[in-house]
């Protein structure tokens, strides 16, 4: 995996919008010719304890880049008000202003703030006295890897990677180059310096409830400035929310598609259909303006209608969870609350998301209720009115369930055993003869 994609990766992990921002700065090559020492306005560190506002690198041995630090120092400025603009300066590790606190990452990144900025309060990792606040851990190793800056961690850790009971939920064994690659997220991930890595079978931690996943084992304290790692069980583990996902950016980091193995239901909202005496429910989020979910409902679904057809799947369609034109995706869901045609629903269902791969946009309403009534010649009316009495709320109820999951991405496809207490999430487009087999898979292991 390429540096820029690994980048890409640990973004979508440590869910950081401000260094997501940062990042697309400091992206791109630096210029040519460009000095590895900042060459920013730089305050001596005498100043830097006199003013009321500063951006302060930390450093031991390695710095940041100057193209970088005019970067950061530009993002985090915006956040100040134009007459208190913070300066820029240095510090070693060991400066008497920190306190004698050592830090989990050098380089680092420390605002100096009589007040800090409330957009900034999500991205404290520690608070260093009264006005020194420690920016992200995670996303500042983020910063060093983009710009080639060695990591310099003071805590480590041992890495377990606890794999799943199927072939779709597990991390196989790796190749060097994915290993090496694994252990440069691990160590983002956990702020520390990665000792070892092995892998446990699920049976050893029943209770982190989704698979694949990572356990971290140290006599320090790795949560404390980390905020998305817990103490459980006498481990660290990745905050549960963000389970989900942590299993699909553990496939991405390996090379492999990865889906999570789940043992609680998650929740399925939207509109059911089924018929006979169903083994495994589909559960679909979609967005009427995504592409890959649109391929997913005209290419992918077939493959698996034939089990829907003979009772052995149900399906539960939830639509307009990642945004989009709400009233046209309720009055989707409206034309089954009000004709209880599942046969019409579905055809109206890939109607629109044709229309999305032909059109290049996202239906209307009024796009909906042409197709609606072309379908059930009359109703159209009915589901018109039932957008705002009804519809709406189903989106609504639909989108809040996906924050639940938050699988980070549409389309995102449930596949639960409710007999087995067994399922799958599958984030992003599969093919139909994927989808089919991890069906039969979670019906009865086929």
């Amino acid at each position: 995996m390429s540096r820029a994609a690994l980048l890409a990766v640990l973004l979508a992990v440590v869910f950081a919008a401000l260094y997501a921002a940062i990042y697309m700065y400091t992206s791109s090559a630096p210029p040519s010719g460009a000095s590895p020492t900042p060459t920013v306005a730089t305050a001596p560190p005498e100043r830097c304890g006199e003013v009321e506002n500063a951006i302060i690198e930390v450093y031991n041995t390695s710095r940041f880049p100057e193209y970088v630090v005019e970067k950061v120092v530009k993002s985090l400025s915006q956040y100040f008000p134009s007459d208190s603009r913070p300066v820029f300066c240095t510090l070693p590790w060991n400066h008497s202003m920190l306190r004698g606190r050592v830090l989990r990452l050098y380089p680092s990144i420390v605002v100096k703030a009589s007040s800090l900025p409330k957009a900034l309060e999500e991205f404290v990792a520690e608070r260093i006295g009264g006005d020194l606040y420690v920016l992200s851990y995670s996303a500042t190793a983020q910063l060093a890897i983009s710009s080639g800056v060695p990591l310099e961690f003071t805590k480590s850790a041992e890495a377990i990677l606890v794999n799943g009971t199927t072939p779709y939920s597990s991390i196989p064994l790796l190749s060097s180059s994915a290993r090496k690659s694994l252990v440069l997220f691990l160590e983002v991930l956990a702020a520390a310096r990665i000792t070892r890595v092995s892998i446990a079978l699920a049976s050893e931690y029943p209770w982190l409830g989704t698979y694949p996943s990572v356990v971290l084992r140290s006599s320090e304290d790795l949560a404390k400035g980390v905020p998305h790692l817990v103490r459980e069980h006498g481990v660290y583990v990745v905050n549960r929310s963000l389970a989900v996902q942590l299993a699909s950016v553990l496939g991405e980091i390996v090379g492999r598609r990865v889906f999570a193995e789940v043992r609680e239901e998650p929740p399925l909202v939207g509109v059911e259909l089924s018929h006979g005496s169903p083994r495994v429910v589909v559960g679909l989020y979609l967005d009427a303006h995504c592409p890959y979910c649109a391929r997913l409902v005209t290419e992918s679904l077939p493959g698996i209608m034939d089990l829907y057809e003979k009772g052995e799947v149900s399906l539960v369609v939830s639509l307009g969870v990642g945004g989009g034109d709400a009233e046209a995706q309720a009055a989707v869901q409206c034309y089954y609350a009000v004709t209880r045609n599942a046969t019409g629903y579905l055809e109206l269902l890939r109607r629109v998301f044709q229309f999305l791969l032909q059109n290049h946009r996202q239906v209307g309403l009024s796009d909906v209720l042409a197709m609606a009534r072309g379908l059930s010649p009359g109703r159209a009316g009915d589901v018109e009115a039932c957008v705002k009495s009804e519809g709406l709320a189903m989106v609504s109820r639909a989108a809040q369930a996906f924050r639940e999951i938050n699988s980070g991405g549409t389309p995102s496809i449930v596949l639960w055993n409710p007999s087995r207490k067994r399922g799958l999430v599958i984030v992003g487009f599969v093919t139909g003869d994927e989808l089919r087999r991890a069906v039969l898979y979670v019906e009865g292991g086929r």
